[in-house]
C-alpha cells in the first residue's frame, strides 16, 4: 500500500487500543509500526462487552474491526432480552422455591444493542488478520524516548537493547503506561495508577453447569447481583457455551504489591468474601476453579492526566484514562480514541512531522475531558451497585436512574461527528449584503438580542457536518469587532441590572467563539477585526455613521468614504464606543484588565475583571492559533501568510512606547493594581468604575401623559443612564447617534477608591515587597500580587507568546529595534519576576501544570452564563495549530531559571559560569551545591524552587542520569540551604505554618525532597 504521508507513526502496545489504531491508520495509508512487548498480540482478562458508541467507533476505524466483533460476540440468549444490558437483582435475597425458581428482578437496564460479550483474546485474534506482519514488532518493551537532535526524529529505546525511530509515538501501553510516565514525568502523581480498594475474582464456567446452579434465565442472560460492599456480574460468552463470572469486592485494606495487578487466591476466599449473600451468588462462586486469581482494580481516578501529549508523543486508551470496569465502557472508549486519532492523522492537511504536535493538541482537547469523566463515572456506578454511593444508597429507583443517566452520556453519541471535531478550519463566506442590512437594522434599533440570535442561527445552519469543506457564512470583520465590544462594554455588563443586556454580552462572546471554532482566525479575518484604532481619525469619523461625532475640522470628517459593509456600522459600539478605539492598544487592554484583577476588595474592579478575563482568554486563543497557522511550515496556509502578518506581530509593531515598547508590554503583563500601574494603564471606558444605577423598588408615576397621535411619548424616550457609557464624556454620543446631553454625575464612588497602598518611592520592588532581599513576604493565603490563578495563567500565556516572537528566526533579525531577541527578553522577564512575592514567584517558575481554576463567586455584576461558557481559561479548546497549555517549554524555562539563579546565588558559587548550554555537569558544578546570597528563608526557598525546576526540565529533556555526583550535589545543596537559614527556620516553625516565613520554610524543605525524588526516578548511566 502506498504511503500518503511524509511522517511515520509508532504505536506502543498491541492491545485493543493499539491494534484498532494500527488497523485504522494502516488502512488510511498512514505509515505505522506497532511495537508489542509480548511475543505475539494478546489481551489479559476474560470477557468484555461494548456499548453503542463502541460499535460506531469500530466502523469508523475499519469495517473489519466491526466484522471481527460480530463474528465472535455473544448476546443474551433469550430473544425477549436482546435489548437488555443487565437485569439487576438483590444479591442478598433467596428464593423460597430454590435456586432454579424464577428470579425476582429489581429492574432492567436496556440499550439500543443490549448486552454483547466477547472474549478479549479471541477478539484480538480476529483483528490480527487486518494487520500486515511487516508493521508489527514483538518482544519490544519500551524503556524511554528521546529526540534525535540531528534529524528531529524520536528515538525509542527498548529493554532488549534495540532502538527504533519514528516521527510520532502514540502510547497504547495500558494502565502501567511507560509513555504516560515520559509525558507527565516519572515522579508525577498521574504517572502511576491508584488502587480503588476494589478487587475481583474472575471465572469462566460451562453454561450447562451454570444453568444447574441458577436456572436458565439468569445463566443465559446478563445479570448483576447487587449487595453491600460487593457485586457479581455474569454474561454469556463463546456463543452461549460459557458463562463469564466477575465478583467484585470492596476492602479498606491496601493492595499488597502495587507492581502486580493480580495475586493468587482460593475459591474459599471468594466464598468467605460473599458470606451472607443469597444462594444464587454462592452457587455461582462454587462453580469457579479451586485456584483463582484476584484482580486488583486500579485506575487514574485520584490523579487524572493533565495532558495526553507532549510534543510529538501522545497517549491513547487506558494509557490516558485507565478506568475501572464497572460501566463496561473502558474498551469502547479506547476504540473511540482510535477512531478520532486515526481521522485526525489521516486528514489531508496533515502531511509533515511538524503538523503532528498540533494534531495531538487537538486530540487532547477533544478527548481528555470525556476520558477523565468516564473514570469518575465508573467509580460512582460501582459504588451504586454496592449501595455505597452518597445520596443513592440502597434505593433501587435511584440506582436505576443513575445507570440510565450515565449510560446515555457514554452510548448516545454520534462517533462519526466526534471524529470531525478536530478537522482543519472550514472555509468562510461573508454574510450576504441583504442579510447584513438586516443585522444593521437591528443594530440601529439597539436590538442586539435579535441581532446575535439571527447571526448565530445563520452561522450554525451553514456549518454542514456532511460536507466539512462547505463554506460557513460569517459576519464581516466590523461585526466581529462590535461583538468584542458588546461582550465587555459596561453598558452590557457592570453598569446595568438588566438580564437582557447580560445575555447580549454572553451572546456576543458566544458568536466570537463559534466563528473561531468553525473557520479559525485567518478565515474570519480577525487581524482586521481586532486592530486597535485609537489614533485612526478616519475610523473615528465617517460620513455614513450617524453615531459619529462631528469634529471641528470638517476636513477630517469628510475625508472618510468607507462603506458600511466594509468598516462602518450604524452603532456607537462600532466607532467611538468600540474597545478598539477606546483602548490605546492591545497592551492597554492587558494592563487595565490585570489592574482590575489585582483589586479583589473592590466589587466593581472584581466585576470588571470577570468580563475582561473572558474576552482576554478568547483573544489569547486567537493570537495563539493565528501565530501557529502563520508559522507552520508547509501547512495549508503557509504559502499565503507570514509571521509578519500575524495579529501578534501587529500588536507588537503598533504598540506605544517607541524603542521601550517591550518594557511597556512587560509592565502591562505584570500590572498589579498599584498606583504606578493604574496611572499607566487606566480605565478604557469613561466612568467604567461607576456602579449600576440603584433599582427603585417603587414604580414612579409617569411625569408626562402619552399621546401618540400628537407625537407626545411621555418619558419613554428619555435617557436611561444604564444605556449610556459616556456620561459627561466630551466625545460621546447617544445611542441614537445624537450628541448626548451632559448629566451631573458623581465621578468618585467608594468602590473606585484605591485599595492598594501607595508605595513610598514608586519602584516596582516597593510595589510588591522586598522579595529575596528580606522583609515581609505575603503568605499564600493573603492577596496574591498578580491576581487569582486564572489571571496568572493568562499572564504566562502572554509571556510565552512573546518568547515565540523573540525566538523566531526572521522577525527579530529583520526588525531588531521592534522587539528584543530571546536573551534580552529573558533579561526583562527576570527584572519583573525577581521582586514578586514568593507564592507568585514559585507559581511562575514551577513547571507543573497550572491547577484547575474555579469560576469566581457570583456577584451582581457577573454575567449569567451557561456552564459551557464559563471559565474558558481553564481549558481552551483548539483545532489544528493550537491547543496550548500555560507554562514555558523546558528550554525557555531553563534559560529563565538560570538567569534568575545567577542573580541570587551566594558569592561562593562560580562568579564566571561556563558559557555553554545547561548540562548535567554544569548543573552539578555551578548550581546544585549552593545556597542563596542572603540568609533569609525566602531567598533560599527561591533558589530551591529554581533548582527543582532546572532539574525537572533536564529530566524531561532526557539529559539527566542518576549518578553519584548528581545525588551528592543535590544533597549538599539541600543541606547548605537549610542550614544557612539557621535561626530563621526555628522562629518560622515556632510561629506556625500560617506565617509567611512558616509557609516558605515548608516550600524550602519540600522542594528539596522533590528534587531527591526526581533524581531517584532517573535512569542510571
Amino acid at each position: 500500500m502506498s504511503k500518503s504521508k511524509n511522517f511515520e507513526v509508532a504505536i506502543i502496545g498491541g492491545g485493543i487500543a493499539g491494534l484498532t489504531l494500527a488497523i485504522a491508520l494502516h488502512h488510511r495509508q498512514v505509515p505505522v509500526t506497532i511495537y508489542e512487548q509480548a511475543p505475539q498480540f494478546g489481551e489479559i482478562g476474560a470477557g468484555v462487552s461494548f456499548s453503542p458508541n463502541a460499535l460506531q467507533a469500530m466502523k469508523v476505524c475499519h469495517e473489519g474491526v466491526y466484522d471481527a466483533f460480530e463474528k465472535i460476540c455473544t448476546r443474551n440468549l433469550w430473544p425477549s432480552k436482546q435489548k437488555v444490558w443487565f437485569d439487576y437483582l438483590n444479591g442478598l435475597e433467596d428464593s423460597s422455591e430454590g435456586s432454579k425458581a424464577a428470579p425476582e428482578i429489581a429492574f432492567s437496564i436496556k440499550t439500543s444493542i443490549g448486552q454483547n460479550g466477547v472474549h478479549r483474546a479471541r477478539y484480538l485474534d480476529e483483528m490480527v488478520h487486518l494487520v500486515p506482519k511487516e508493521i508489527a514488532r514483538f518482544g519490544k518493551r519500551l524503556k524511554d524516548i528521546q529526540e534525535d537532535n540531528g534529524h528531529g526524529r524520536l528515538v525509542m529505546r527498548f529493554e532488549d537493547g534495540t532502538s527504533a525511530e519514528a516521527d510520532a509515538v502514540i502510547g497504547c501501553d495500558g494502565i502501567k503506561s511507560t509513555v504516560r510516565k515520559i509525558i507527565v514525568g516519572r515522579d508525577h502523581p498521574s504517572a502511576h495508577p491508584v488502587y480503588t480498594h476494589k478487587y475481583a475474582y474472575r471465572g469462566l464456567v460451562p453454561m450447562d453447569k451454570a444453568i444447574e446452579a441458577v436456572g436458565e434465565e439468569l445463566a443465559q442472560n446478563s445479570c448483576m447481583h447487587m449487595g453491600p460492599d460487593g457485586h457479581v456480574l455474569t454474561f454469556p460468552v463463546n456463543h452461549g457455551q460459557t458463562l463469564n463470572i466477575v465478583a467484585f469486592r470492596t476492602s479498606p485494606e491496601e493492595w499488597p504489591d502495587f507492581n502486580k495487578l493480580t495475586r493468587p487466591a482460593k475459591r474459599e476466599d471468594a466464598l468467605r468474601d460473599f458470606t451472607g449473600y443469597g444462594s444464587k451468588v454462592i452457587n455461582l462462586l462454587k462453580l469457579t476453579k479451586p485456584d483463582l486469581d484476584v484482580w486488583a482494580i486500579f485506575d487514574l481516578g485520584e490523579h487524572p492526566v493533565s495532558t495526553m501529549y507532549k510534543g510529538r508523543i501522545c497517549i491513547s486508551g487506558d494509557a490516558a484514562h485507565a478506568t475501572s470496569p464497572h460501566h463496561g465502557a473502558g474498551a469502547g472508549l479506547c476504540i473511540e480514541d482510535s477512531a478520532v486519532l486515526a481521522e485526525l492523522l489521516a486528514d489531508q492537511h496533515v502531511q509533515e512531522p511538524q503538523h503532528l504536535e498540533a494534531v495531538f493538541a487537538t486530540f487532547d482537547a477533544e478527548r481528555r475531558e470525556r476520558g477523565n469523566w468516564l473514570v469518575q463515572a465508573s467509580r460512582h456506578i460501582g459504588d451504586c451497585y454496592e449501595w455505597r454511593a452518597k445520596g443513592v444508597g440502597r434505593d433501587f429507583a435511584k440506582i436505576e436512574a443513575e445507570i440510565n443517566r450515565q449510560n446515555g452520556i457514554i452510548g448516545e453519541v454520534d462517533v462519526a461527528k466526534i471524529t470531525t471535531l478536530g478537522r482543519p478550519y472550514r472555509p468562510s463566506k461573508l454574510l450576504p449584503f441583504e442579510l447584513a442590512q438586516h443585522v444593521q437594522t437591528y443594530y440601529e434599533e439597539q436590538l442586539f438580542t435579535q441581532a446575535y440570535t439571527f447571526l448565530l442561527s445563520i452561522i450554525g445552519n451553514s456549518a454542514s457536518y456532511s460536507d466539512p469543506l462547505a463554506p460557513v457564512i460569517i459576519p464581516s470583520a466590523p461585526h466581529l469587532a462590535v461583538a468584542a465590544t458588546i461582550s465587555i462594554h459596561p453598558v452590557f455588563t457592570t453598569r446595568t441590572h438588566s438580564r437582557e443586556k447580560w445575555d447580549q454580552a454572553n451572546a456576543a462572546l458566544r458568536l466570537l467563539r463559534l466563528v473561531q471554532t468553525l473557520v479559525g482566525p485567518l478565515n474570519a479575518d480577525f487581524t482586521t477585526a481586532f486592530t486597535f484604532r485609537k489614533y485612526d481619525f478616519n475610523f473615528r469619523s465617517s460620513r455614513h455613521s450617524t453615531a459619529a461625532v462631528h469634529f471641528d475640522d470638517e476636513e477630517d470628517y469628510q475625508s472618510d468614504n468607507l462603506s458600511i459593509a466594509s468598516t462602518d456600522l450604524n452603532t456607537p459600539y462600532a466607532a467611538l464606543q468600540s474597545i478598539f478605539t477606546r483602548a490605546e492598544d492591545f497592551w492597554h487592554l492587558v494592563g487595565w484588565s490585570f489592574n482590575c484583577a489585582c483589586q479583589p476588595l473592590s466589587p466593581i474592579h472584581t466585576a470588571r475583571w470577570h468580563h475582561y478575563r473572558l474576552l482576554l482568554t478568547f483573544l489569547l486563543d486567537v493570537l495563539e492559533a493565528d501565530w501557529a497557522l502563520r508559522t507552520t511550515e508547509s501547512g495549508p496556509d503557509s504559502n499565503s501568510t507570514t509571521p509578519e502578518e500575524s495579529l501578534l506581530w501587529s500588536y507588537i509593531e503598533l504598540a506605544s512606547g517607541g524603542h521601550a515598547r517591550a518594557r511597556r508590554m512587560l509592565r502591562a503583563i505584570f500590572a498589579d493594581g498599584s498606583t504606578r500601574s493604574t496611572a499607566e494603564f487606566q480605565p478604557i471606558f469613561t466612568h467604567e468604575l461607576k456602579e449600576p444605577p440603584s433599582q427603585n423598588p417603587t414604580t414612579n408615576k409617569r411625569q408626562v401623559d402619552v399621546n401618540i397621535d400628537a407625537d407626545i411619548y411621555g418619558d419613554y424616550l428619555m435617557r436611561d443612564e444604564s444605556d449610556l457609557s459616556d456620561d459627561g464624556d466630551g466625545d460621546g454620543a447617544s445611542t441614537s447617534g445624537r450628541p448626548a446631553k451632559r448629566l451631573r454625575t458623581r465621578t468618585r464612588t467608594p468602590s473606585s477608591r484605591r485599595v492598594t497602598p501607595r508605595s513610598s518611592n514608586g519602584s516596582m520592588r516597593s510595589e510588591h515587597h522586598e522579595g529575596d532581599d528580606g522583609g515581609h513576604v505575603p503568605t499564600s493565603s493573603s492577596t496574591a500580587a498578580l491576581g487569582d490563578p486564572a489571571c496568572l495563567a493568562l499572564r504566562l500565556r502572554l509571556m510565552r507568546l512573546l518568547t515565540y516572537v523573540s525566538s523566531h528566526p526572521t522577525l527579530t533579525a529583520t526588525s531588531p529595534t521592534t522587539f528584543p531577541d530571546t536573551e534580552e527578553l529573558i533579561t526583562l522577564f527576570v527584572e519583573f519576576i525577581k521582586p514578586l512575592p514568593f507564592p507568585t514567584f514559585s507559581a511562575i517558575i514551577s513547571t507543573a501544570p497550572v491547577p484547575s481554576l474555579a469560576v469566581p463567586a457570583a456577584s451582581p455584576h457577573h454575567v449569567h452564563m451557561p456552564a459551557s461558557d464559563r471559565d474558558p481559561s481553564v481549558q481552551h479548546q483548539g483545532r489544528f495549530g493550537f491547543g496550548f497549555g500555560f507554562g514555558f517549554d523546558p528550554q525557555t524555562q531553563t534559560l529563565l531559571c538560570e538567569s534568575l539563579l545567577q542573580r541570587i546565588l551566594e558569592n561562593s558559587a562560580p562568579a564566571i559560569r561556563s558559557n555553554v548550554l545547561l548540562s548535567q555537569a554544569k548543573l552539578e558544578e555551578e548550581y546544585l551545591p549552593f545556597a542563596a546570597g542572603k540568609n533569609s528563608i525566602d531567598a533560599n526557598a527561591r533558589v530551591s524552587v529554581l533548582l527543582e525546576a532546572l532539574t525537572r526540565c533536564l529530566a524531561q529533556l532526557g539529559v539527566l542520569k542518576r549518578t553519584d555526583t548528581l545525588k551528592v550535589a543535590v544533597d549538599r545543596g539541600i543541606e547548605k540551604r537549610t542550614s544557612k537559614v539557621g535561626g530563621h527556620a526555628k522562629r518560622a516553625t515556632k510561629k506556625g505554618g500560617g506565617t509567611g516565613d512558616g509557609e516558605t520554610w515548608y516550600w524550602l524543605v519540600e522542594s528539596g525532597e522533590r528534587m531527591q525524588r526526581i533524581v531517584h526516578g532517573l535512569d542510571t548511566v
